[in-house]
């Protein structure tokens, strides 16, 4: 009935100190092994796109990173991504309908910036009752990290935590 347009969010930007995609995928994932993820390996894998996951499962959450791969992002990089990550808990705890809160840390690392790229950092984060996911680009020809914002203030801790794990994950 009530429609709000929230007007979208610009993203937070930061510069990017890793030259290369190779040296950024290894550095992230010595830091994801000392911050007690587990690697899961390649969920999806084609010419196009590459992702890998790690996850920590604690008791009634679990707390994903996913890294995307791509040299431009298109519309189809989420749906892919999407339907990965939910054939990959639908394995995990072997059911469809599952009662842990999961959030999911997004980052879709590019060489080129395209109106896609930018639609996925600055619509803000998505969220619902128990599942959260956090968007983050990074831009290798660019240079920089884009951290998305929330929409409001609605879930404001949630952000806060993750933001922190994923600031983390870069030390």
């Amino acid at each position: 009935m009530f429609k709000l347009k929230l007007k979208p969010r610009k993203a937070e930007k930061m510069e990017l100190t890793c030259n290369t995609y190779d040296q950024f995928i290894i550095e992230l994932r010595d830091s994801a092994v000392r911050e007690g993820y587990q690697h899961y390996g390649i969920l999806y894998k084609n010419d196009l796109i590459e992702i890998e996951l790690f996850f920590k499962k604690k008791l009634w959450s679990m707390e994903c990173f996913a890294v995307i791969r791509t040299i431009e992002m298109t519309e189809s990089t989420l749906n892919v991504l999407d339907q990965s990550f939910r054939e990959f808990t639908t394995k995990y705890y072997n059911k469809e309908l599952i009662t842990d809160s999961i959030s999911l840390i997004a980052i879709v690392c590019v060489d080129r910036i395209t109106s896609e790229f930018s639609k996925f950092v600055n619509s803000g984060i998505e969220q619902n009752f128990k599942s959260f996911r956090f968007p983050v680009g990074i831009s290798f020809g660019g240079k920089a990290i884009y951290i998305a914002k929330p929409k409001d203030d609605f879930g404001i801790m949630q952000y806060k935590k993750i933001r922190k794990q994923f600031f983390m994950l870069l030390k």
